[in-house]
């Protein structure tokens, strides 16, 4: 499960530096880290 989020975390950050994507200074949280630990809303 742990390579799970690993590879998933990867694949957000790579995505988001491929896009030119700035997180906001003041934010606590990187955006991967939001796009990883996300969950669907059912």
């Amino acid at each position: 499960m742990e390579l799970k989020v690993i590879t998933v975390y990867c694949i957000c950050d790579d995505l988001i530096k491929s896009k030119n994507i700035q997180d906001h200074p003041r934010s606590r949280m990187i955006l991967a880290e939001i796009l990883t630990t996300g969950k669907e809303n059912k």
